[in-house]
């Protein structure tokens, strides 16, 4: 298992490589920037899974001075600016497993939303046309 932070990106990315050409199991766990820049075709990422949807609140004072512009002329700041980026965001982390046209991946979101809310339609009409399996959501125990 290779974690991000024991070791430099690169020390991870290269042991992972290595791991995978000698035909042994590796499994690399990261956050959001291993999700960002990173080539690994073919074998090297046959599986990804993406915990949430990756929306990012706007922090920025230009971001929070548009959204407030949006809101004064009555339009929905979360609809035209937070779902976009999280869906061109979500593609790019998925892209993670589709680097070359031989590649095949599963690509896993846990994140109900994506499925359960509005503007997660909208979202997975932004994805590649991968085929689509849904199963049951999962009942909450407890």
């Amino acid at each position: 298992m290779q974690v991000q932070g024991n070791g430099s990106r690169g020390t991870v990315l290269k042991e992972h490589s290595r791991r995978i050409g000698k035909g042994e199991r590796s499994i690399i766990f990261g956050l959001q920037s291993f999700g960002e820049g990173i080539d690994l075709p073919g074998r090297l990422c046959e599986h990804v899974v993406i915990d949430k949807l990756p929306f990012t609140p706007p922090d920025s004072p230009v971001e929070e001075a548009l959204a407030e512009w949006l809101v004064s002329q009555g339009r929905d700041p979360f609809m035209e600016l937070s779902v976009p980026r999280a869906g061109m965001k979500l593609a790019q982390w998925a892209g993670r497993g589709v680097r070359t046209v031989n590649d095949r991946a599963v690509i896993t979101i846990c994140d109900t939303r994506l499925v359960t809310m509005r503007y997660g339609q909208a979202i997975l009409k932004g994805l590649p046309p991968f085929p689509l399996v849904r199963p049951s959501l999962v009942k909450r125990v407890g």
